[in-house]
């Protein structure tokens, strides 16, 4: 995730301006997932409730609706997870369910900004309700519970007046163990990247105004204006682009009140079929060791 404070236009004016390129190198910051295969393997054949674990300050496995998970049928996944605190208002969760008999693993990472509060309501509400609302564990049917599973968290967030003006970029990322399927939900900018033997796959776009055309121009369709603060000393523009009301960077968010409508709740979304070739057919485990490379050429002198 990167650093969004609000930028409230109380006693500020604003100027439109072109995008200007900025270094998203210099904005990353706090929590990062590593999910890579896992050395402890469970034995073939076993069948076991899910326990419970803690990881991160939230539940690791747990067991939804007493159904058993085999771990023979199963991806074999582990989680690193990395971060720097910097104000204290981002979050991470880790949860594993089972959805119509399938094991999905579930991970959340939450930007915060203006207070933590939205963050933690997220963290702590938003994975439970996504497998309560799973009415299949197919890409479709994830997909349309992390929907209606968003709109609810942000419904609830806008209407208490406690947490309602802090707000938090949000992204999940949901992995089927047995059909090899990655999906992913996000709004904001807490971005996805599947590293691959050969590749790296950004697989979210952000939803932040300096590199998002269609959400400055959706968010000025709907009577928002987008610029940059003006520095009152010098009367220059600085900062990134921003949206007013509100003063967000990025366009959609859960949370934050004060921005009015035009700060979107709802998710984009994608989805990836694991590498079929990562997965031990005998085992269906994943993924499995990476091939040592072939050793350069040798040269002959002439």
């Amino acid at each position: 995730p990167s650093r969004h404070t609000k930028e409230h236009s109380d006693g500020h004016t604003r100027t439109a301006a072109t995008p200007t390129p900025s270094s998203m190198t210099r904005e990353m910051h706090t929590s990062a997932f590593f999910i890579r295969r896992s050395s402890q393997l469970t034995s073939a054949g076993e069948s076991k409730k899910c326990p419970t674990t803690s990881i991160a300050g939230g539940p690791l496995m747990v067991n939804v609706g007493g159904t058993p998970w085999n771990a023979c049928d199963e991806l074999d996944l582990g989680v690193g997870i990395a971060g720097n605190v910097g104000k204290g208002e981002d979050v991470s969760r880790v949860l594993r369910g089972c959805v119509s008999g399938e094991t999905v693993t579930l991970f959340l990472i939450a930007d915060g900004h203006s207070g933590d509060m939205a963050s933690k309501h997220v963290a702590e509400h938003l994975l439970p309700a996504i497998l309560e609302a799973a009415a299949d564990a197919s890409t479709a049917g994830l997909q349309a519970a992390c929907a209606s599973s968003f709109e609810s968290c942000n419904t609830a967030i806008l209407s208490d007046s406690v947490i309602s003006m802090s707000g938090c970029s949000c992204t999940v990322i949901l992995i089927n163990h047995k059909r090899c399927q990655a999906t992913f939900a996000w709004v904001g900018d807490c971005m996805v990247m599947l590293t691959l033997p050969t590749m790296a796959d950004m697989v979210t776009t952000s939803h932040r105004f300096e590199h998002n055309e269609s959400e400055r121009e959706r968010v000025k369709a709907m009577g928002a204006q987008v610029g940059r603060a003006i520095n009152r000393s010098t009367g220059k523009s600085t900062g990134p682009l921003r949206a007013w009301p509100g003063g967000l960077t990025v366009g959609r968010v859960l949370g934050d009140v004060d921005c009015g409508s035009w700060a979107l709740g709802q998710p984009e979304f994608a989805s990836r079929q694991l590498p079929v070739s990562w997965v031990d057919p005998a085992t269906h485990r994943f993924p499995l060791p990476m091939p040592t490379p072939a050793p350069p050429p040798k040269t002959v002198a002439a």
